[in-house]
C-alpha cells in the first residue's frame, strides 16, 4: 500500500514521512500555526506601533518624490474604478 501525502495527496516517495516534500511539510506546519502567528503579529504590532509609524514617516520624508508618485497613481486608480462603477450603475 502506497502512502499518500496528507497535504497534496500525491504518492509519497518518502517512506517514513507523512509528506511528499519539504514544501508540503512547511505548508502543513504553517496552516496549523496560522492563528497563533496572527495573534503574535497583532500583539507585536501593538507593542511597537510607534516604531513602525516613525520608520514609515522617516521613509516618506527621505523618499518624498516616490511617495508622491505612489499617492498620485493610487488616487488615479481609485478615480478610474469609481468611473467604471458609475458606468455600470447607469
Amino acid at each position: 500500500m502506497e502512502k499518500k501525502c496528507v497535504v497534496c495527496g500525491n504518492d509519497n516517495p518518502r517512506p517514513k514521512s507523512k509528506f511528499c516534500s519539504e514544501k508540503c511539510l512547511q505548508k502543513y506546519c504553517y496552516e496549523r500555526k496560522k492563528e497563533e502567528l496572527k495573534e503574535y503579529k497583532k500583539k507585536h504590532y501593538q507593542e511597537h506601533k510607534q516604531e513602525y509609524i516613525d520608520r514609515a514617516t522617516e521613509w516618506q520624508e527621505k523618499n518624498r518624490e516616490r511617495w508622491n508618485e505612489f499617492q498620485n497613481n493610487y488616487h488615479k486608480l481609485l478615480r478610474k474604478k469609481a468611473k467604471e462603477e458609475e458606468k455600470e450603475n447607469e
